[in-house]
């Protein structure tokens, strides 16, 4: 319990719930080392419909990709700025690094 309050991302409801426990902070880096060279089992519960799916440790850079436009408005084809859309996967935050699920 301790580990998690000096992990900032401490609430007691948040930390177990009918016999599972959110995976972050401190859990979340102890099975990033636990898992090397293993393929686990993940269940992405925020999904709909719930997805079940093999999830493996690797390191490498995620895949970012960001693009700029310009925007003409008008007829008189004026500048009007810039739209800048970046695409990147959603992290996972432990205490020493972040993580993210890339799929294939």
């Amino acid at each position: 319990e301790r580990r998690m309050i000096e992990a900032r991302n401490y609430s007691k409801r948040a930390a177990a719930k009918n016999g599972e426990f959110a995976l972050f902070g401190w859990r979340l880096d102890e099975l990033y080392g636990l898992v090397e060279g293993e393929d686990f089992e993940f269940e992405d519960r925020d999904s709909e419909p719930r997805r079940k799916t093999s999830l493996r440790r690797e390191e490498r850079n995620p895949r970012i990709s960001m693009t700029i436009r310009k925007n003409d408005m008008g007829s008189h084809r004026s500048f009007h700025g810039i739209t800048v859309n970046c695409r990147m996967p959603e992290f996972y935050y432990g205490v020493r690094t972040a993580y993210y699920a890339m799929q294939d």
